[in-house]
């Protein structure tokens, strides 16, 4: 129980720091625009490593080795790789947006 309670206050915050940053960029620059939705796309994803670590942990306590937990465990690692993935896009595209502004 207390793990659905950690997701859905992470859910929560996700939705309400979402709602945050969309209303404070600017929607008709598209260089705002873009820093924005992947900023946005960062913190879903590390939302699904949440739910995805999580439930690795209710089942692991279930049963020690199961197929749904080594699948959880690749998708997360898959996940967290996009999370680096797009992190590193994100300071890139900084540099590079910062210089032409």
């Amino acid at each position: 129980m207390k793990r659905r309670i950690i997701y859905l206050f992470v859910s929560i915050l996700f939705i309400i720091l979402s709602i945050i940053i969309l209303s404070k960029t600017n929607l008709s620059n598209n260089v705002t625009l873009s820093k924005s939705i992947q900023i946005i796309l960062i913190m879903f994803l590390i939302r699904i490593s949440i739910g995805c670590t999580l439930y690795i942990k209710k089942q692991y306590e279930k049963q020690k080795y199961s197929y749904s937990i080594i699948m959880n465990l690749g998708l997360l690692i898959f996940i967290n790789i996009n999370i680096l993935r797009q992190i590193n896009l994100l300071i890139q595209n900084w540099k590079v947006i910062n210089i032409f502004i």
